[in-house]
């Protein structure tokens, strides 16, 4: 049932009963009840772009709050880069580095750059000598990009299929945001 003739019913079932109410005009309930149908038809729209994940509309003021370009994206990458921001907590663990990477659609591999310890560290291995700011080094390797699919709803005519490769700026300038802020963060491309 289409929503101004439910809110006709239901004006109608609201109105008193007796001669003088019965005389009352169709007109003005149609004109109050398409109105209805607007304000509910508006709060809908508002419960939706309230939302980053389902924002059309108001991408732009949300890109302004959580201080992301969405300019020129499409509507499917703008809603991913808003989330993502708005959903990232900030981690020191190289698990956490990994899965934004792994968000984006990148494979990832962490490197802690961990100083010789006498006692711990073997000779002649893997193992470097170095000075002591060298366990504030991370080296995280971005492997090859998964392509990001077009989806239902989230994507809009015109969008590629899935050719688009994922936004490395923006995932690059995340990791360095929520880096821990004693560390430096080396990314390399494989």
């Amino acid at each position: 049932m289409e929503l101004k003739t439910a809110y006709v019913n239901v004006l109608g079932k609201l109105m008193p009963k007796g001669r003088i109410w019965e005389a009352d005009s169709d007109e003005e309930r149609f004109a109050e009840a398409e109105l209805l149908a607007e304000l509910h038809a508006f709060y809908d729209l508002i419960v939706k772009e309230s939302d980053v994940r389902t924002a059309t509309y108001l991408l732009p003021e949300w890109g302004e709050v959580l201080e992301v370009d969405v300019e020129g994206k499409t509507l499917q990458a703008a809603r991913f880069d808003l989330s993502l921001k708005k959903n990232a907590q900030g981690g020191a663990t190289p698990e956490y580095f990994k899965h934004l990477a792994k968000s984006y659609g990148y494979d990832s591999e962490l490197t802690e750059c961990v100083p010789f310890v006498c006692g711990l560290s073997e000779c002649a291995s893997a193992d470097e000598l170095g000075n002591e700011d060298t366990i504030y080094g991370w080296y995280l390797k971005l492997l090859t990009p998964d392509a990001v699919a077009f989806r239902v709803s989230e994507s809009e005519c015109g969008d590629d299929l899935g050719s688009e490769p994922p936004d490395i700026g923006a995932l690059s300038a995340i990791l360095q945001k929520y880096k821990p802020s004693h560390t430096f963060l080396n990314i390399s491309f494989e």
